[in-house]
């Protein structure tokens, strides 16, 4: 058989195959609704739905008089709680990013410091190999001064508070 003969064949055999289900399980639908017992429990679930949505209201307003909170007032908790949680982790993940950005420029820094320190350090070598005097060039570039302020004195009594 050639190839497109035997995908028609099997084309055709999918779709009896379908038709058959279909007539099956709309003859299996139409037993079901027809039948008593289903006519009966579909009777029954009306007042019971009727019924169990009374004792939510009564539940809710009994809960209310307790001023305790109610399963709505819950669900809207949970939900502001959620979206608190959100922002929260949104928050955190700024100030992560800004950390590291804070570290980069801290390693710049550190680098840039590094590298004019060298630059003198050299420059004096240079002056002292060529005999020269020992006066910093005034076209080498200096390193700022380390600032003291966070660094804490040397007296173990200067940070305390005088009493």
């Amino acid at each position: 058989m050639p190839a497109d003969k035997t995908a028609d064949a099997f084309q055709k055999m999918q779709g009896d195959a379908y038709k058959t289900w279909e007539k099956a399980m709309g003859s299996w639908w139409d037993q079901v609704l027809e039948s008593p017992a289903f006519y009966d429990t579909i009777k029954a679930v009306g007042p019971m739905a009727q019924a169990r949505g009374q004792y939510q209201k009564a539940m809710d307003s009994a809960l209310r008089e307790l001023q305790l909170p109610t399963r709505d007032d819950v669900v809207r908790l949970t939900k502001i709680v959620t979206q608190i949680e959100d922002r929260l982790l949104s928050q955190e993940d700024l100030l992560l990013q800004m950390q590291d950005r804070l570290i980069a420029m801290e390693k710049e820094a550190l680098k840039a410091r590094i590298e004019a320190a060298e630059a003198r350090i050299a420059a004096a070598a240079a002056q002292r190999a060529a005999g020269g005097p020992r006066a910093e060039s005034a076209d080498v570039p200096q390193a700022p001064a380390a600032s003291t302020e966070n660094v804490p004195s040397a007296k173990p009594g200067a940070r305390r508070g005088a009493r």
